[in-house]
């Protein structure tokens, strides 16, 4: 009788998988009979703050631990850079180019919002800021309201056999969580979101830009 049992890496006309095999085993997808080809990914992702306070001193680079975006941006691409040795499957890919942006946008809250500060009295990093004051059960207004954002965006590129999706993401994923950790004595609040790939280019896919 004919086996109906599926050769391991075999092909199929539906969407499996690539770093499983049929039996379910893990690997890194083999890729030596792909052909070199130019390859450029581009990530994206959002970090909100959520009190009025950090924005203008990252403006003005009076932050305490120092110039947030260059290190922000330093971060992105050192963490693209290691992608490999953070995303367990990845290949080990020679990169020939990590791009950064972040852009600082204002809040859009209203004036009568932008006005209540939030007086926390901390301990340990940020207590010699000039807002500190009040108590622990001092109330926070505007708590969750639009009091500015960073928008970051990571492009890589290569001339490679694979894709560098996987070290765009973690570009921006990096640079935004860089970000949260120099501002977090002034906001305990921040949150990052919509972190995704929005352009591709290169490999047999070809091109793909988000929405399109």
């Amino acid at each position: 009788s004919t086996s109906t049992k599926t050769p391991p890496f075999s092909s199929s006309p539906s969407p499996q998988l690539t770093h499983t095999t049929p039996h379910g085993t893990a690997h890194i997808v083999p890729i030596l009979s792909k052909s070199v080809t130019s390859r450029l990914a581009i990530a994206v992702c959002t970090l909100h703050f959520s009190n009025p306070l950090a924005v203008p001193l990252i403006r003005s680079n009076t932050m305490k631990k120092g110039d947030v975006l260059s290190v922000a941006r330093i971060a992105g691409i050192m963490a693209a850079k290691k992608t490999s040795e953070i995303i367990p499957l990845c290949h080990n890919i020679g990169l020939s180019f990590v791009g950064m942006e972040l852009e600082v946008f204002d809040g859009e809250s209203t004036p009568e919002e932008k006005v209540q500060s939030a007086k926390w009295a901390g301990t340990g990093q940020g207590d010699a800021y000039a807002w500190h004051e009040g108590g622990k059960n001092s109330e926070i207004k505007g708590e969750g309201k639009p009091f500015g954002r960073i928008e970051i965006k990571a492009t890589v590129e290569c001339e490679g056999k694979t894709g560098v999706e996987m070290e765009a993401l973690t570009a921006a994923s990096v640079a935004g969580l860089t970000v949260y950790d120099m501002c977090k004595a002034l906001d305990k609040g921040m949150w990052i979101e919509g972190l995704r790939v929005v352009r591709k280019e290169g490999g047999k896919s070809g091109l793909w830009v988000e929405g399109v």
